[in-house]
């Protein structure tokens, strides 16, 4: 299949439904959900997957594009390449500089005393949709996803990131004040 001569419309479609899966999510997408999203409209292996990934995997790297395709212990994903983080990160430093809101900062303060918590665990405590500050707290690069949950729907397990504890001036949750017990 390295040749795109050899490929067949459909396998070409399949990339191009890969790339807009891509495109679409922030998160590394398993192999095997990959073929679960795909399955339903073509007749494809797991193996030939991963064959048509590599091909997109080389394409972006021989077209000189500003991204590549990544697989690591959660999936694959794209990423920016490396060379051009100073400007992504000047995109978002105005994000990240904002001040936090009442609600971010309970979101925020919730999961640094009670990491790694889930989004329904959150919202629980808060009553309340909590998607969009979590999102935006990701963004600010305060919080991060550090795994998944092992029950119904995997939920993404959130926790602090070394930004946090810096912008902070600590070296671990640790060292928050002892007022955790009233939030837990």
């Amino acid at each position: 299949m390295n040749d795109n001569s050899s490929i067949s419309a459909p396998y070409f479609q399949v990339k191009r439904i890969l790339e807009a899966l891509f495109f679409a999510c922030t998160d590394p997408i398993p192999l095997n959900k990959l073929q679960e999203l795909i399955q339903d409209e073509f007749e494809i292996t797991p193996k030939e997957i991963r064959n048509l990934l590599q091909e997109l995997k080389e394409e972006y790297r021989y077209s000189h594009r500003a991204f590549d395709l990544v697989e690591n212990d959660s999936g694959w994903t794209l990423r920016s390449k490396e060379e051009y983080r100073p400007h992504i990160e000047k995109l978002f430093e105005a994000k990240r500089q904002e001040k936090l809101s009442m609600a971010s900062t309970e979101v925020l303060t919730i999961i640094a005393y009670r990491q790694p918590m889930t989004r329904p665990a959150i919202e629980a405590l808060r009553g309340v949709d909590c998607s969009a500050i979590l999102q935006s707290l990701m963004e600010k690069g305060l919080i991060e996803v550090i795994g998944k949950q092992e029950s119904a729907g995997r939920p993404s397990l959130y926790a602090v990131t070394q930004r946090f504890l810096d912008h902070f001036g600590i070296s671990s949750t640790e060292e928050l004040p002892k007022y955790a017990e009233k939030i837990q």
